[in-house]
């Protein structure tokens, strides 16, 4: 969302637009209509294997975030139960960008926190984003 509010990219181009080195293969669908914003969202259709867009250099300080899971993940994640109260294996994800990040509360509370506002007299974004893109990032995605 920095580089749309910077000009650099628009949430409803396509994503060949930006993308010089793969492009999507052709189809039955129109690819002119899988956009940023639907890559955004996961309304797009596609996936992207081995993402690793997660910048750890973030202006958010979450420093326990990350594709993939922590080499310490037996002692510092919680365990998932069944309906039966049975416990569950914690999966790894061939799809990180849809399903392989992991955080801790901490970092997670952290992010939330960055798209409400502080007080009645702030803007959502927390100075990371600014609040009309905090606004873009909630809206429901076009059909």
């Amino acid at each position: 969302m920095r580089l749309v509010e910077e000009g650099k990219i628009g949430l409803d181009r396509p994503i060949d637009t930006y993308v010089k080195r793969w492009h999507l293969p052709p189809s039955s669908f129109d690819n002119s209509q899988v956009t940023v914003r639907r890559l955004l969202s996961h309304t797009s259709g596609i996936s992207a294997h081995d993402y690793h867009g997660w910048d750890p250099a973030s202006p958010l300080p979450m420093s326990h975030t990350q594709y993939g899971l922590p080499s310490d993940y037996p002692t510092t994640m919680a365990t998932p139960y069944d309906a039966l109260e049975r416990p569950l294996p914690i999966l790894r994800y061939n799809e990180s960008a849809a399903a392989g990040l992991t955080t801790n509360l901490n970092d997670l509370c952290i992010f939330a926190a960055a798209g409400v506002k502080a007080s009645a007299r702030a803007l959502p974004g927390r100075g990371v984003l600014k609040a009309a893109s905090v606004e873009a990032m909630e809206s429901p995605t076009p059909a």
